[in-house]
């Protein structure tokens, strides 16, 4: 990291090792467990299962109820928001009634595939095989560093968009702008100075 991110000045050395005592701090369990009893499948979390080939498809296919609910809550949202501004119809109450119905229904298969889902991974966790609980356990130790980084590089980035911003701010009137109104004020000074009787 250091080698990578003090030389171009996105993080400082001290930016760093936060990052790294963070870390630390945010794992002394996993590295105990590592210690005393090896790479154990229990310390791999359930994110970090459906990180696998199968717990990938398992993941997308909850994904995927889960905005097919929210498509149906958009839908009724949108129905009850019609009926507020028009008179209700009796088609109107069908349609809610249609949509709630399938909102229902829907809310089961998310409920049913959550369910497969934990049961996938004990599954996946009790068949994992210790060279590739080390793998996942590695990844996830990773990932966690990894987030630490992103966390920091973000607080830079907003730091120096804010910079810019600021400098927009203060210097966005083009140099002519500024000099014409210069002229300008240059112009009304003198005409009320020769108002008043001094011609220069």
């Amino acid at each position: 990291m250091k080698e990578t991110h003090i030389p171009i000045g996105v993080l400082d050395s001290y930016q760093v090792a936060g990052i790294f005592v963070n870390w630390w701090e945010d794992s002394p369990y996993d590295l105990k467990s590592i210690r005393s009893s090896g790479w154990n499948a229990s310390l791999i979390s359930d994110a970090t299962v459906l990180t696998t080939d199968e717990g990938k498809a398992m993941r997308e296919r909850v994904t995927e109820a889960e905005d097919l609910l929210r498509s149906f809550e958009a839908e009724k949202a949108s129905l009850e928001g019609d009926e507020e501004e028009e008179e209700e119809t009796d088609r109107d109450t069908q349609a809610v009634a249609a949509v709630n119905k399938k909102i229902r229904e829907q809310k089961r298969n998310v409920q049913v595939l959550k369910a497969e889902q934990s049961a996938l991974i004990s599954w996946m966790r009790d068949e994992i095989t210790p060279e590739k609980a080390k793998a996942l356990v590695l990844q996830q130790l990773n990932s966690r560093l990894i987030d630490g980084l992103e966390t920091y590089r973000t607080r830079s980035r907003q730091e120096l968009i804010t910079v810019f911003e600021n400098w927009w701010d203060k210097y966005r009137v083009p140099m002519r702008e500024i000099e014409a109104e210069r002229d300008k004020a240059k112009e009304r000074l003198d005409t009320y100075l020769r108002e008043l009787g001094y011609n220069g």
